[in-house]
């Protein structure tokens, strides 16, 4: 089965084509702050590069959030447009899950939210423990283990030697579609599929509804 898989949920950017677990042509990038459609070009890099036609594309994988909010709904909606057009399923990827992925132990993922917040959820071995949500900087400080992140600025709130910079693999990245696929987690009306945004009126909304039930 031929995926493309895109993340453009937080930096870097990255597209990935492969032959179920062989990857046939990867690219990432750091895109420019006033260059939110990165993740478009470089999509069409990949298929440019390898002569694939779209209409090769078996199984379309997209980093769902939560993360950048330009970013994430770019990158959703371009995996969306692909499904559709293609006729193709989707798979979302957690972008917390995909971080995590890259090690075997206990690991708190984390990425910036934006006015000193942060999107947290803990994981072992690749496993979900704690649900994904939002944190202060301080929070951060009192963490007790690996804290993971793409961001190396992140190691400043904490004792840096907890700190571990990720550097995205695209192989981490077909596995777990491959994986969602198998579990059957797929959008086959790419319109219903969301981004996760975590917003904090998001959280209110939720707590003041559980607190309700």
């Amino acid at each position: 089965m031929k995926i493309l898989s895109i993340n453009n949920a937080f930096q870097p950017s990255v597209a990935v084509f492969s032959e179920n677990e062989r990857i046939i042509f990867s690219i990432s990038a750091y895109q420019e702050d006033d260059k939110p459609n990165n993740i478009l070009h470089i999509t069409k890099t990949i298929l440019d590069s390898i002569n694939i036609v779209p209409k090769a594309i078996e199984l379309v994988s997209v980093v769902y959030g939560p993360g950048n909010f330009t970013g994430t709904r770019i990158g959703v909606v371009e995996g969306k447009i692909i499904s559709y057009a293609l006729n193709i399923p989707i798979v979302p990827v957690n972008s917390l899950e995909f971080i995590a992925a890259h090690f075997k132990e206990e690991v708190y993922s984390v990425l910036p939210a934006g006015k000193n917040e942060y999107f947290i959820a803990k994981f072992d071995n690749g496993v979900r423990i704690e649900e994904d949500r939002i944190e202060k900087g301080d929070f951060l400080k009192n963490l007790k283990g690996p804290v993971a992140s793409p961001y190396e600025e992140i190691k400043d709130l904490l004792d840096k030697s907890d700190f571990v910079k990720v550097n995205l693999d695209p192989v981490i990245l077909i596995k777990i579609t491959l994986k969602e696929y198998n579990n059957k987690n797929i959008f086959k009306n790419p319109l219903a599929l969301n981004p996760i945004y975590l917003h904090a009126i998001d959280m209110i909304f939720r707590k003041y509804k559980n607190g309700r039930n």
